[in-house]
């Protein structure tokens, strides 16, 4: 009798334990090592404008359920950047149960066991489980669809989980957009072949309904000379139109997106990936619906990161554990074996770094300038308040990056009570003569300012017409740059 035959019910269960108990340890020890990211900051900002009962803001940009969920917690006085990353953990710990129990209900307990394991260690998913970006929502979402899916198959006359998959579709749409409208292609590929052509209707609505909503404000933002939204051009960017240029995007995106998944997958599950999502029609509409999302992303996005295409883990684990066990395991169970335990190692050696010392761990290159060495990082940001805290009563100018409302320095600003009595000047300046305006304003009203220069690469401040003099460097973790404190003056 084979090892994995004598896993009973009991077994099952001490072991989901212990794994539950691994992921919520690696989940929210030291939860704030990571200083704050400029979209995390962002995040929080957008939480206390919905206080203010300012909707819009998270709404323009297509992500309107961020600042619902944050907002109690600022309501509560708990660390904004404390419960924004917890409410994530939240999400993916939810993820995580609906991954053991997708993988039951499709397979069987001991690969739901071996599924979560993989989520637990993956760098992938740790990193992206404690940091407040909304693609754990999506990643939830997309869990919570593909359970629905699953018990219409299995009761196809039950109304509630008609509905409760459209209520699941809205979710995910009102977590980002329009990556939540991909979620409305799941029940479309479960079930589109199998039913008559009238009960197919309802199935698309769904779909066509997010996707008109996502042209709508796309649109919307257009007719106000403002960049179409949610990191996407789409067709609505006339320089994207031609073949070529697409095709080129497409080679450059994919080709970014093999190194990115070597850092955060590693290369045996990479390679174990393809094979695993060949297994049986149900992980093949899987495998389908992801490679409809890696080529959606790689064509139509402008900004690429690594974080967009989080969401699919769950999918990913749920495959590769199904080749593990049903597959591999039933040819060679000492392969198998080895196999799942060499992954947890790989991962978990990369994991364990991103947790302990995340500004010394291995990342995308892309991902390691935002959260780590470029002006995004929050890096020097409590240094900083706390020497203009404790050294000037000036009124202070923070030096905005592009069209950002809000960046991890100033957000910090806002919200430490400690800088209460120290006025913050915070606006969008699209120009160098709109930030001269605004200098001069503030120097008729002041003998002198503090500008706060998050990034030192910059030459913008270095040809201020200002008698300058520089009160302090705080270093990012390569010392390559820096967040600078000048004072200024006529």
């Amino acid at each position: 009798m084979k090892i994995l035959d004598l896993a009973t019910n009991r077994h099952i269960s001490i072991s989901f334990a212990i794994i539950v108990a691994i992921y919520l340890v690696t989940r929210l020890i030291f939860l704030e090592r990571l200083p704050i990211f400029v979209d995390e900051a962002i995040h929080i900002w957008w939480g206390m404008r919905f206080l203010e009962f300012d909707f819009l803001r998270s709404l323009n940009v297509g992500r309107p359920l961020e600042p619902m969920l944050i907002a109690p917690g600022l309501l509560l006085g708990i660390r904004p950047l404390l419960w924004a990353r917890l409410i994530h953990v939240f999400a993916g710990f939810l993820t995580f149960l609906l991954l053991y129990w997708n993988t039951s209900v499709l397979f069987s307990k001991l690969t739901a066991i071996v599924a979560v394991i993989l989520y637990t260690v993956l760098p992938y998913a740790v990193f992206h489980d404690r940091i407040a970006l909304t693609e754990i929502y999506v990643a939830l979402a997309m869990m919570l669809v593909l359970a629905g899916c699953l018990q219409i198959r299995r009761h196809e006359t039950n109304l509630f989980w008609r509905w409760a998959v459209r209520l699941f579709l809205v979710f995910g749409f009102m977590a980002t957009m329009p990556t939540g409208a991909l979620l409305a292609l799941l029940p479309v590929l479960f079930f589109g072949r199998s039913l008559p052509l009238k009960q197919q209707i309802p199935l698309y609505l769904p779909l066509a309904l997010t996707l008109l909503a996502v042209i709508a404000i796309a649109g919307y933002r257009v007719s106000l000379n403002q960049s179409p939204g949610f990191g996407f051009g789409l067709a609505l960017n006339q320089t994207n139109r031609a073949a070529g240029q697409l095709g080129q995007r497409l080679l450059t995106n994919i080709t970014n997106l093999q190194a990115w998944w070597r850092i955060y997958l590693g290369i045996p599950f990479i390679i174990l990936l393809p094979f695993s999502f060949l297994q049986n029609r149900t992980v093949r509409i899987l495998g389908l619906f992801s490679i409809f999302c890696i080529l959606f992303f790689s064509v139509a996005a402008d900004v690429w990161y690594p974080r967009y295409l989080f969401f699919l883990t769950p999918l990913f684990c749920l495959a590769v554990a199904n080749f593990l066990v049903e597959t591999l395991g039933k040819r060679s169970e000492a392969i198998a074996i080895l196999a799942t335990l060499a992954l947890c190692a790989i991962s978990f050696s990369s994991s364990s770094k991103l947790i302990t010392q995340p500004e010394n761990s291995t990342l995308p290159t892309i991902d390691y300038q935002q959260y780590i060495a470029e002006w995004p990082s929050g890096y020097g940001v409590q240094e900083a308040s706390l020497w203009l805290v404790e050294n000037t009563d000036a009124p202070v100018i923070h030096q905005q990056i592009g069209s950002f409302m809000q960046m991890s320095l100033s957000a910090d600003f806002s919200l430490n009570a400690r800088l209460s009595q120290i006025h913050i000047q915070n606006g969008v300046a699209q120009s160098e003569a709109q930030q001269y305006e605004r200098l001069d304003q503030l120097l008729d009203q002041h003998d002198a300012l503090i500008l706060v220069v998050p990034n030192t690469k910059a030459e913008w401040h270095q040809q201020l017409p200002y008698n300058m003099s520089l009160l302090a460097t705080f270093p990012k973790p390569t010392e390559q740059n820096a967040i600078a404190l000048f004072q200024l003056s006529r």
